[in-house]
């Protein structure tokens, strides 16, 4: 299992991957952005623990298997679902 540092930097590189394959460059440079801090965020905050890296892995894989069946729409759904954390947790801490 992933410690929570690596857990975040994972999570992201596939949020790179993603924001790169589309070919939208503003949202790929957007990410290069704030990947950075998003990193340096979440490890100063140790967001992450085990259990959320294996929800974030199920997610991930769930969005991956959406794209590689060329459904956008359930792709698009399962983004949301893995971008409430994130929500959430900027909710949290404003």
């Amino acid at each position: 299992m992933f410690n929570g540092e690596d857990a975040v930097q994972e999570d992201l590189l596939f949020h790179l991957a993603i924001a790169k394959a589309n070919g939208n460059s503003t949202i790929n440079n957007l990410m290069l952005i704030i990947t950075p801090e998003i990193i340096t965020n979440f490890a100063t905050y140790h967001v992450r623990d085990d259990n959320q890296a294996v929800v974030g892995i199920k997610e991930h894989e769930a969005i991956f298997q959406a794209i590689k069946e060329k459904n956008p729409q359930l792709a698009k759904l399962k983004m949301k679902k893995h971008f409430k954390a994130l929500y959430n947790y900027c909710y949290e801490t404003i």
